[in-house]
């Protein structure tokens, strides 16, 4: 049984690891560019305005606007050296910095997630999803809207334009590494299978199913193996939980 179990986590491990292989990642090359693994670019600059936001009055929640540029800093009355700005009637806000993150979404889109700006007590942040679009040099994004995490506000919107596409790289895109071990464990796993019913039927003269699965009891025992390692995880979460939730805590305050 210890054997399964090792084997089980083992197999599970792997799987986690190819899948966090696979994950699309765009590497961050300056303020308002990233390269992909295949040497492909997104690059931001072409659309800048400069000295001067090239996107103003984007509507935003509560008759707010916000002022963007995609990759130079600018200035505004009370936003100082900024990539957003927003607008209220009588205030302004930083609400992005130059110390921009990149990441990809589930749709393949290039997220830019622009740095926080602090005023008094508040925290405001800008990601802007990049649309690919080989029909417009840039749009401005239709509304910014607002998500709050504590005290920070995270303003979001779409910007349409033929330069969020990637550009350069290998025509093909390549394959991930992840993609590759999957691509190599299937045919294996099949394999396994083929050769095993091979040998337990005519090695091991076993004629009934499922018997001639190889390792039929193993397989067998997953749905078992599973359930123990949940009950397993979770006693360990609340053996720990119960010694610093318990009673000791509420002496404790």
């Amino acid at each position: 049984m210890a054997s399964a179990r090792t084997s089980l986590a083992v197999s599970i491990f792997m799987m986690v690891i190819a899948g966090c292989i696979s994950e699309e990642t765009c590497e961050r090359v300056d303020t308002c560019s990233c390269k992909f693994k295949n040497g492909s670019i997104v690059n931001l600059k072409p659309a800048d305005g400069g000295d001067s936001p090239k996107y103003t009055g984007i509507s935003g929640a509560q008759s707010r606007t916000f002022d963007w540029n995609p990759c130079t800093p600018f200035d505004f009355e009370a936003c100082k050296q900024v990539l957003s700005c927003q607008i209220t009637n009588d205030a302004q806000y930083p609400a992005g910095t130059k110390e921009t993150t990149f990441s990809v979404d589930s749709e393949g889109n290039v997220v830019i997630t622009y740095g926080k700006s602090t005023s008094g007590s508040s925290e405001r942040q800008t990601k802007i999803t990049l649309k690919c679009d080989h029909t417009t040099n840039g749009t401005k994004p239709k509304s910014f809207t607002e998500d709050k995490v504590g005290s920070l506000s995270i303003y979001s919107g779409m910007f349409h334009s033929k330069y969020c596409c990637a550009t350069g790289g290998s025509s093909s895109g390549g394959l991930s590494p992840g993609s590759i071990l999957l691509i190599i464990f299937f045919p294996l796993l099949l394999m396994y299978f083929i050769i095993g019913i091979l040998v337990n039927r005519y090695g091991r003269g076993i004629e009934s199913m499922p018997e001639l699965i190889p390792n039929y009891s193993f397989w067998a025992d997953i749905p078992f193996l599973v359930k123990d390692g949940v009950v397993f995880t979770y006693d360990r979460i609340k053996t720990t939980c119960a010694g610093k939730c318990g009673k000791s805590g509420y002496a404790e305050i």
